[in-house]
């Protein structure tokens, strides 16, 4: 299919347009945790593993979002929940900016997180519904719209360090500008009944869990802890500054991808993408290289996510409404679970344990999407 006729239609523009305003989103919100990890450090005086919370918060919020999703989107539709979600994005940013306690920044951000969360999910089953065998190159482009806003949050908190604040004002201004958009959404038409029964193939599904589960590990990890591991010799604005560099090529990793994901197969990119991701992130036990060994990570992982909703699609034909809240949720769990660990790693070791850390997520990753590059192409259950 050629990219010009993947975007034909007025219904795809339509949720194009609001993708790429709730990526964008997804990306600023997402990026400023990790460079702002110092700053809730010394504003609160809390350690490194308790700052990490933080992102726990977060993804915790979203998880409980995406598990509540399919059956959510199947009883009231996309519009309505989507309304709710944006408020309470809204409502979680401005908690974090008046929170005058830690415990208040946690609140904030787990609201934050559940508004994110649904938010992930509606618009992703939304694109992958919309555009069918174009999906992976529609996916890629909505998702650079993700790194730049990726790129945008850690240049927000490097503008205004020491303080955190103002970079979850611009969240929280975003967020109101999205709920304005949606408000203005047309309900999709009703979801297809989903396809019950799995039969066998419960080794595949849980692979695929699997594969999200560490890719969004490194994704995340890299972005909350690349400026904990390139402060002590860069300084902490420069750290922050620099996580863009990381977010970027993320950025420039889809954008390039979206005529590829058009011509080769989606186990082919994915392939490729976790092989060079984890070459990539040995070059980060160098000090001097870590920056732009961060960054090549980026540009190698990043069509890994879109992609693999869309392989996830192929393997499982028709049960997107099903098994995307499914994955996208386990997803969410591995921050929850890493982030801290990374935390306690760094306080047993020190700051140059990280990209150890790092490296062991993304070779899992890889070989995970070795195990399912070659498992049977279909899950061969008919209906």
């Amino acid at each position: 299919m050629s990219l010009q006729g993947v975007f034909q239609g007025a219904g795809k523009q339509r949720v194009i347009g609001i993708g790429f305003l709730t990526f964008g989103l997804v990306g600023v919100t997402l990026s400023i945790y990790g460079p702002a990890l110092l700053a809730f450090q010394d504003s609160f005086g809390i350690g490194q593993s308790a700052a990490g919370l933080v992102v726990s918060a977060h993804f915790l919020g979203a998880f409980t979002a995406i598990v509540c999703s399919g059956l959510i989107v199947s009883h009231f539709g996309y519009r309505r929940p989507m309304i709710i979600a944006a408020s309470l994005l809204v409502i979680g940013a401005t908690v974090v900016i008046v929170g005058f306690d830690w415990t208040m920044v946690l609140l904030g951000a787990g609201l934050i997180g559940l508004g994110m969360g649904f938010l992930d999910v509606s618009v992703n089953l939304l694109v992958v519904r919309s555009f069918e065998d174009g999906g992976a190159p529609a996916m890629n482009l909505l998702h650079t719209t993700f790194g730049v806003g990726a790129v945008a949050g850690p240049l927000l908190v490097a503008m205004f360090l020491p303080s955190f604040r103002p970079a979850f004002v611009f969240t929280a201004i975003a967020g109101a500008a999205l709920l304005w958009f949606v408000w203005r959404l047309r309900e999709p038409p009703a979801a297809p009944s989903p396809i019950r029964g799995l039969g066998g193939v419960w080794i595949r599904m849980f692979a695929f869990c699997l594969l999200f589960f560490f890719y969004v590990g490194v994704e995340v990890g890299i972005g909350s802890w690349e400026p904990v591991h390139l402060e002590p010799s860069f300084g902490s604005g420069r750290a922050a500054a620099l996580t863009a560099l990381y977010w970027g090529a993320l950025t420039v990793g889809r954008l390039v991808c979206v005529p590829i994901s058009a011509l080769v197969s989606t186990r082919r990119l994915m392939l490729f993408s976790s092989g060079l991701g984890v070459l990539a992130i040995l070059f980060a036990q160098y000090i001097v290289l870590a920056p732009y060994a961060y960054a090549l990570v980026g540009f190698a992982l990043a069509p890994i996510f879109p992609t693999a909703l869309v392989w996830l699609e192929e393997v499982f034909p028709g049960r997107a409404e099903m098994l995307t809240p499914l994955v996208i949720a386990t997803a969410m769990i591995a921050p929850i679970i890493i982030s801290p660990l990374i935390g306690i790693v760094i306080e047993t070791g020190s700051t140059k344990d990280i990209p150890t850390a790092l490296g062991l997520l993304t070779g899992v990753l890889l070989m995970v999407v070795i195990w399912l590059r070659w498992s049977p192409r279909k899950s061969g259950i008919k209906g």
